[in-house]
């Protein structure tokens, strides 16, 4: 294993360091992005960018707590994890890899006394679910493994077989709900937090042809009560919202119930050929959502959505803004709720907008950088951003 340094280097004095963010590009490239801010103006660049995540880094996930971060690598033959710690100033220095089940493209830490003791990787390519005990090191190897197989192939593009998406955890920490997009399921798993174990629970079918993709849960209290999960579904345009009930005795499943199913851009104009549904993040009372290739606000400037959730749980459009760029694939949405960092894909670059923190309703663009080469129709390009908080 060769480990590696990507350093923060100093930024100039009349600047005030704002916020650190990570961001990944399918031309192999790992990149610490600062977001200075001068008086009313501020300023989004990439402090060092390096190849070190493997050939394809999908996705980063970030261990605030122990500073350590993690970084996929989608390779189909090769995958690895690989982590990397993380200095309070942006520094990263690589401390582990190994190799995992390929098209690894999304991971969720989970269990433990801290809630952060294991990972969950969700495999697109290789159709699996894949968990790991933290920390890594040289010789870990998965918890468990489960394979996913179909019958036959749904009816659009891309559902050939299972494709798994993601992995989000509820608020409770106790079930992980698993979007695949291949075979239109949700996976549930109930979660064994001593052990890091899973245990399958009964699967939720969703629409023929739907391809669920990313999904959040909206907990409107401290207890579990009303508690709602939200669903994009990438191939039929859509976002989906389900009553989410949690069983009365220990060792019960989480179940789901479909309450709701709406668009996420108003009727006129329609959907265009070739529009998805990609990144969904719930902040608040707020369920956004972006629409790749929608060129809603011109050509190559795609939208994100902005729903308003009722204190039952309906969803209500109430804002579609801007992406400044083509395709994007991620967004995060910072603590304070006031600012969004948008990852265009086929553009390369990060743009950071200002977002109302109470009604979510997105504002100007505040600062943007490109991170990595243009591409054309998803093929490559940027693949994640996160804060560092």
């Amino acid at each position: 294993m060769i480990l590696s340094s990507l350093l923060l280097v100093g930024v100039a004095p009349a600047y005030s360091l704002g916020a650190i963010l990570y961001a990944t590009h399918y031309s192999g490239t790992l990149s610490v992005l600062s977001l200075t801010t001068q008086g009313s103006t501020s300023s989004l660049s990439v402090v060092s960018s390096k190849k070190t995540c493997g050939s394809q880094p999908s996705w980063l996930t970030l261990d605030s707590a122990n500073r350590v971060l993690y970084c996929l690598d989608e390779a189909d033959d090769g995958a690895t994890l690989n982590a990397y710690a993380a200095s309070s100033s942006g520094a990263l220095t690589q401390s582990a890899q190994i190799r995992i089940g390929g098209g690894p493209v999304h991971s969720t830490l989970y269990g433990g006394p801290d809630g952060r003791s294991f990972q969950v990787v969700a495999h697109y390519g290789s159709a699996q679910l894949s968990t790991f005990a933290l920390p890594i090191n040289s010789k870990s190897k998965p918890l468990q493994s489960f394979k996913y197989t179909m019958a036959h192939p749904g009816p659009n593009e891309n559902q050939e077989a299972p494709h798994p998406h993601q992995a989000v955890l509820d608020p409770t920490g106790a079930f992980i709900v698993v979007p695949d997009l291949g075979a239109d399921i949700l996976r549930i798993y109930s979660v064994n937090k001593k052990t890091g174990f899973l245990t399958s629970c009964n699967n939720v079918t969703v629409a023929a042809g739907s391809g669920p993709r990313h999904a959040g849960f909206w907990n409107p209290a401290a207890g579990t009560d009303g508690t709602k999960l939200f669903l994009g579904n990438e191939l039929s345009k859509s976002a989906s919202a389900f009553s989410v009930s949690y069983p009365q005795k220990e060792g019960g499943c989480l179940t789901l119930e479909l309450t709701q199913t709406a668009k996420p851009y108003p009727p006129s104009p329609p959907a265009k050929a070739g529009q998805d549904v990609e990144a969904v993040m719930v902040k608040g009372n707020t369920l956004t959502i972006s629409n790749p290739t929608d060129n809603r606000f011109g050509s190559n400037n795609d939208s994100l959505a902005v729903f308003s959730i009722s204190s039952s749980g309906t969803m209500a459009l109430q804002d579609m803004s801007p992406t400044y760029g083509s395709y994007p694939r991620t967004f995060q949405i910072n603590k304070a709720g006031d600012l969004v960092a948008i990852g265009n894909q086929n553009s390369g670059t990060v743009v950071i907008v200002a977002r109302n923190p109470t009604s979510g309703k997105l504002g100007k663009k505040v600062a943007s950088v490109k991170v990595g080469p243009q591409v054309t129709n998803g093929d490559g390009g940027l693949s994640s951003v996160i804060w560092d908080e």
